[in-house]
């Protein structure tokens, strides 16, 4: 089945795994909880979140990047195996892997992958300079109308961010993706609609506890911004994204059957064998347990439905938004969004828009039936094929690496012209070779507690030094015919 065939590529059988908070390095809460949206009723003036000192200008590290995610998923459903699963990802490298193949602005990515178990595990570049940055004024209007309330918990009230972590089946392949949540609008999980039991939390952790998280400043610690030289060494030139071929079921999908019980241990106060370091509050719960030797999990928060979760974009009045907002929705599986415009950082209330489905006039929009027609358009079903089929390619080829090589950690380097026409993407795959110290995508313990075989990670360095390094490496052996080619 060519790329050129009439098969429609949608996402299916979508099921809500775990969710969590990034509180500090190596510390997470799960469930967790994003913060309450609260739409501007008012004129607000903000400078740019480069100049704008409120800011925190720190964020989490973890020694292992997709732990968090799976130490949420054993919090949560200790029964769940994770080995069910073809690619282990986040949703904002789908959507960057498809604006990449869509070509209509020029555009840059680095992502690092690894295989485990037959699985593809494929993380965004964390040592990226640019991760974090943000030249607009994004971070700041998050600050000022997504915001805990005050009955929230203090430590979730420190956290960096709310996590969510779902699965779905996209093109014949099985997903586990996470997804960071902005904030949620709704009345009905406010938390005056819960018994928090506050003073019990509070009293479970001590003073020195709970100082340390009281504000984000102090909660966060920076990440160590030293890095090595990179060893990145060429795998293979053949990944011309024009050999790629979309053989996708998803006409015959069906919902996966119940995956056998997990190997991997659960956080259980009553299982002598699983190491914990924890208090109890007076009610009897666990509040703090140490589920690793590199992470601590914190039992708190609650679970907030994908129906009142909303995605929070800002852009300049006068400029056409950098973003595809039906994008970012699909492949976290979102459906509510909320626009701010700003005039060189003034922002005014968001006028709502009027339709049958807004009568109530309410800023947030619910875009259900604007995704569906995003989906369905013949370019982005086009686009959507040459992802799936990307992610089938990098599959096969990092299986073939490890049987052939030995290799189970690349990195995929991916650029385009911006010029529309397929012939304008450039893809490039490397060798990631073992260094002292790198922590790789999950722990050793776990992956032994799973069964899955092999030693430590071969991850690579942490990455290009800087963009000028990138294109530099591209220079080498570029892959000059890098359209997806319909057959």
């Amino acid at each position: 089945m060519g790329l050129g065939e009439d098969v429609p590529v949608r996402i299916q059988d979508v099921h809500a795994i775990s969710s969590f908070n990034k509180i500090a390095n190596n510390q997470i809460a799960v469930p967790g909880v994003p913060p309450r949206l609260h739409p501007l009723t008012q004129q607000l003036d903000l400078e740019l979140d480069y100049h704008n000192k409120s800011l925190g200008r720190n964020y989490p590290s973890f020694t292992h990047h997709f732990e968090p995610l799976v130490r949420s998923i054993e919090a949560t459903d200790p029964d769940y195996d994770l080995r069910q699963t073809d690619i282990v990802t986040n949703a904002s490298n789908l959507r960057k892997m498809f604006m990449i193949l869509l070509n209509q602005q020029s555009e840059y990515e680095r992502y690092d992958l690894t295989w485990r178990n037959n699985i593809l595990f494929l993380s965004k570049w964390t040592s990226d300079p640019s991760l974090n940055s943000s030249l607009g004024h994004g971070s700041g209007f998050e600050q000022a109308t997504c915001i805990y309330d005050d009955l929230e918990d203090e430590l979730l009230k420190s956290s960096a961010s709310h996590h969510r972590v779902i699965q779905y089946r996209f093109g014949g392949l099985q997903l586990v993706v996470q997804s960071e949540v902005d904030a949620y609008h709704c009345d009905c999980h406010c938390p005056g609609n819960f018994d928090l039991a506050l003073p019990e939390t509070l009293s479970a952790l001590t003073v020195d506890e709970v100082a340390q998280h009281r504000r984000r400043s102090s909660a966060v610690s920076a990440a160590s911004s030293g890095a090595s030289s990179n060893n990145l060494s060429v795998l293979s030139s053949d990944l011309s994204v024009t050999s790629l071929d979309c053989h996708c079921d998803s006409t015959r999908e069906t919902t996966p059957a119940s995956p056998p019980p997990s190997p991997c241990r659960s956080i259980s106060m009553n299982d002598p064998e699983t190491p914990f370091s924890g208090v109890l509050s007076a009610s009897g719960n666990l509040i703090y347990s140490n589920s690793s030797p590199n992470l601590r999990v914190l039992r708190l928060g609650r679970e907030i439905p994908a129906r009142c979760l909303v995605e929070v974009k800002t852009h300049k009045v006068r400029n056409k938004p950098l973003f595809n907002a039906e994008a970012q929705l699909y492949f976290s599986q979102l459906s509510k969004l909320y626009i701010a415009k700003n005039d060189n950082g003034s922002f005014l209330p968001t006028v709502p828009s009027v339709s049958e489905d807004n009568k109530s006039n309410n800023p947030v929009e619910e875009k259900t039936e604007d995704i569906r027609l995003w989906v369905e358009a013949e370019q982005n079903q086009k686009t959507l094929q040459k992802v799936v089929a990307l992610l089938k390619r990098l599959k096969d080829l990092a299986k073939q690496f490890e049987k052939e090589k030995g290799i189970r950690t690349i990195t995929l380097l991916m650029r385009n012209d911006g010029m529309g026409e397929e012939r304008g993407v450039n893809m490039k795959l490397y060798e990631r070779t073992e260094e002292c110290g790198v922590g790789g995508c999950l722990p050793e313990d776990y992956l032994d507690a799973a069964g899955w075989p092999g030693g430590k990670e071969e991850m690579g360095d942490e990455g290009l030094e800087d963009e000028a390094a990138k294109e530099e490496a591209l220079k080498d052996e570029d892959l000059k015919d890098g359209g997806l080619q319909d057959n």
